[in-house]
């Protein structure tokens, strides 16, 4: 846990560093400012959504182990196979969700403030 944590904070900063060094928008001032609220609210969410979705993470995963189904289940590939398939899925999923996230406008009233900027 605590050296994914030291990643996930090593990468936010090179990634703010890169877009210091490289910006999109040109001209942009007081980026730490504009920077923290974000970050907050990233956090918030974060822990306010992992909190809420560990109960059913937990359950899937102890679900899936007693339980051999699913198409990684049905098919015998080698380790490295199963986990780029896995990834794919996975990618493949994400990519509907965030269509799904800028086409219903519920979701998009939830989404939208990772697009104010």
């Amino acid at each position: 846990m605590i050296l994914e944590l030291i990643i996930f904070i090593s990468v936010l900063v090179i990634i703010f560093t890169l877009e210091g060094v490289f910006p999109y928008f040109k001209g942009r001032t007081n980026r730490f400012r504009h920077a923290v609220p974000n970050i907050a609210l990233a956090v918030i969410g974060g822990l306010i959504g992992g909190l809420a979705a560990s109960r059913f993470i937990t359950g899937g995963v102890s679900w899936a182990e007693c339980c051999p189904i699913g198409l990684l289940n049905a098919v015998q590939l080698p380790p490295l196979i199963s986990l780029l398939v896995a990834f794919l899925i996975f990618d493949f999923w994400m990519y509907l969700w965030h269509i799904a996230v800028h086409r219903i406008r519920p979701l998009w009233h939830l989404h939208r403030i990772h697009h104010i900027d």
